[in-house]
């Protein structure tokens, strides 16, 4: 099985829309005295080759995108390789305040955690190689869903419904749990008078039919991750762009995450 991450109002497997696109060419029938008698109409159905337009510009833009995220995360990791040795050597001297203790553990747990980002951004840009191991999908998320709960807040219900006959999947369980709280903190600030967040598996077969019109899939065994919540959800224009990288709603300032 092969683990999928994405969103569908929450959920990780999406089903496109059956649009056909074609090319008609006309040319008119002339009779014998130049009259024109009718016309010619050849259609062609460029469906197939409007994909793979479509494919080939997006795999560009992910490779440009990809070039400069790599370069960027490969220099500010390189930034807070000083930065945290520095803060661990202050640490180490004992003395300082503890008002200042304070100051600096603060600054060391926040370089960490924007180290945990630049390994992100450079797994995404290829120089970095994931994890993928096989592991089991509702023990990562009952690990990370027990953590969830407090960051949610009062107000939001946490629901769960896994499935226990799940299959075992090859992934990165760091990826997986990155992609988990992500939708977690959407659906959160997508509830700010509070609501239901409900995470969801099972297991799911894709056929002929589906990876036909979901070109990035292929038949086989799936296993379905579902993150749902009651929530505004995301308007058309919003749903078509939320899987590009770095695109967000959210003004500056406004909270984490992205759609």
């Amino acid at each position: 099985a092969t683990g999928q991450t994405g969103r569908f109002n929450g959920g990780l497997l999406l089903r496109r829309s059956q649009i056909h696109h074609h090319l008609t060419t006309r040319a008119p029938h002339f009779g014998e005295d130049g009259s024109v008698l009718g016309y010619f109409n050849v259609t062609l159905d460029v469906t197939d080759q409007k994909r793979a337009e479509e494919q080939l510009a997006q795999a560009q833009k992910m490779e440009a995108v990809g070039q400069l995220t790599g370069g960027l995360a490969h220099d500010f990791n390189n930034y807070l390789g000083v930065i945290i040795g520095n803060l661990d050597l202050l640490q180490e001297t004992g003395d300082i305040a503890p008002e200042q203790k304070k100051l600096v553990d603060a600054s060391l747990n926040s370089a960490l955690r924007a180290t945990e980002l630049t390994q992100q951004l450079l797994a995404f840009s290829r120089r970095q190689p994931l994890d993928p191991r096989r592991i089991d999908v509702n023990q990562n998320l009952n690990a990370i869903i027990g953590l969830l709960q407090p960051t949610l807040g009062e107000t939001i219900v946490l629901k769960t419904e896994l499935a226990p006959d799940i299959w075992p999947v090859t992934l990165d369980s760091a990826q997986l749990d990155s992609c988990i709280v992500n939708l977690a903190t959407n659906a959160h600030d997508a509830m700010p008078d509070g609501g239901n967040l409900t995470i969801n598996t099972r297991n799911a077969q894709l056929d002929e039919q589906y990876a036909e019109t979901n070109p990035d899939t292929a038949p086989g065994d799936y296993v379905l991750i579902e993150v749902s919540d009651t929530g505004a959800g995301m308007p058309p224009d919003t749903v078509a762009q939320v899987f590009e990288p770095f695109f967000t709603t959210k003004d500056v300032g406004k909270g984490s995450g992205r759609a």
